[in-house]
């Protein structure tokens, strides 16, 4: 293998900067991988495969779909939001104002972006006008609300809001750990504008000026506080996601009870307390653009650690699948869309829709897959699984996804009604796929949740792998 390697990277000598670089990466990679299969610790005979040896080279795969082959991933949520708090892209959105909300005491103007747009080339699109010297922005002064470090697309918008020309903008990071947070945005280049911890009341309170034009976008929901004081200057107030149906602004699923409803009594003051209230709705990820490779060089350049990162979470978003234990809010992620759709998307659930379009890419481009045949008997017995994890391992705490004698779902946060088979039909979909076209195991792995995702996720190369032994964050 190290002889074939050797003479392929010669024939790569004519390939130029970028390409020659990732295609050496990767041969290096599959040296290394080649060489965990073929040999002992001793150096004696080949040794059995295992789970994160395979993991580690599907990783790989992915990796290399992500830069040759522009597969899309992540959805771009909180770009969105950014999008439509600096005003300089409203021609994207369509507007429905004057919504009510039971729970809030003033209306909202509804935003969604318009189909047209959502499309990974929106990327670039918006983050030119960032850059443009003739570009307006609506506020004077920005105050994101973010946490900073769960995903990928917080640190995109953090790093595009800064760029913005003329404003005056503040981070305010609420997740835990925030000096470790920090370094991770100055690491990004993250260096143009303040940064401070939402416990820092004095500038929060402070920031806001009186006479201007002052935006709070909230893209990260606020634990552990009662309220959280913006101070008296007149503000607009951009929400991401409905109200009550994602994190930024429903009740804490863990910590102490107590302190649970804190979160939606935060939004609820900063969205009733606010001159104006916009609430951007991405639809469950359809409202959303997604994250691609061509679009993030272009704006960052190829070898931006924010690239890198991206690729990871897509990898850990795309494979990782979210704890059953919560199964009445997150079985709808896999579900495929109805039979008789013949769009194929109305109603697929966000995981379900990421793997389908990344398949898609890949047929396009006559990309061949890496294992041949799919062990259709085990891809069912999984799927089957999972589903039996959703309608009971909750149950206890009115967690679980309940199917009436009919198999239809009745109390899913994205709705009613709706065949339990869509589940093991979308999961077998991903798993299928995820194995034919990467090579990844057919087996459950968990993604985690905000604030405590799966430490595997972290070291997931072939280049991370003595450190995920040393830290315990080998694939199972």
């Amino acid at each position: 293998m190290a002889a074939l390697a050797k003479s392929q990277l010669l024939a790569f000598e004519q390939e130029s900067g970028e390409r020659r670089d990732d295609l050496r990466r990767l041969l290096n990679e599959a040296v290394i991988n080649e060489a965990k299969d073929t040999a002992s610790p001793e150096g004696g005979a080949r040794r059995r495969q295992t789970v994160d040896d395979r993991m580690r080279r599907a990783h790989a795969q992915f990796a290399r779909a992500f830069r040759r082959h522009a597969i899309p991933t992540t959805p771009a949520y909180d770009v969105v939001g950014l999008m439509a708090a600096l005003g300089c892209c409203a021609h994207c959105f369509d507007e429905t104002p004057g919504v009510a909300h039971p729970n809030l005491a003033t209306t909202s103007t509804h935003l969604a972006l318009r189909p047209e747009h959502r499309v990974p080339e929106t990327l670039l699109d918006f983050a030119t006008r960032i850059d443009g010297e003739e570009t307006e922005f609506v506020p004077d002064n920005l105050l994101v609300l973010t946490d900073f470090g769960e995903e990928c697309d917080d640190e995109v918008a953090c790093l595009l809001a800064e760029r913005a020309r003329g404003v005056r903008v503040l981070l305010v990071f609420t997740t835990e750990h925030y000096e470790k947070q920090r370094a991770t945005f100055e690491g990004f280049g993250g260096r143009n504008c303040a940064v401070v911890s939402v416990g820092d009341e004095a500038s929060v309170a402070g920031f806001f000026r009186p006479g201007e034009r002052n935006v709070l976008l909230q893209i990260g929901p606020v634990h552990g506080k009662q309220a959280l004081d913006v101070g008296a200057a007149d503000y607009d107030y951009y929400l991401l996601g409905t109200f009550g149906n994602t994190l930024n602004s429903k009740p804490k699923d863990g910590g102490p009870k107590e302190q649970r409803p804190w979160t939606t009594a935060v939004a609820k003051a900063l969205h009733d307390g606010a001159a104006r209230r916009f609430i951007v709705d991405t639809m469950r990820g359809k409202g959303a653009f997604k994250f691609r490779y061509p679009e993030l060089r272009a704006v960052f350049g190829a070898r931006h650690p924010i690239v890198r990162h991206v690729a990871n979470i897509g990898w850990r978003n795309t494979v990782g699948r979210a704890d059953p234990f919560v199964g009445r809010f997150v079985a709808h992620l896999v579900r495929a869309p109805e039979q008789d759709d013949p769009e194929g998307t109305r109603e697929a659930g966000a995981n379900y829709a990421t793997v389908r379009a990344i398949v898609e890419t890949l047929r396009q481009k006559s990309v061949p897959p890496v294992v041949s045949r799919v062990n259709a008997a085990r891809v069912r017995h999984v799927a089957s699984a999972y589903l039996r994890g959703l309608r009971e391992k909750g149950a206890r705490f009115n967690l679980a996804l309940d199917v009436d004698r009919s198999g239809r779902v009745q109390n899913s946060i994205a709705g009613n009604s709706w065949r339990a088979s869509r589940i093991t039909d979308g999961y077998g979909y991903i798993l299928s796929n995820l194995n034919r076209y990467f090579g990844v195991p057919v087996q459950f792995f968990k993604s985690g949740k905000p604030e405590h995702w799966e430490p595997m996720w972290d070291t997931p190369s072939a280049r991370d792998r003595a450190s995920a032994a040393r830290l315990s964050q080998l694939f199972e």
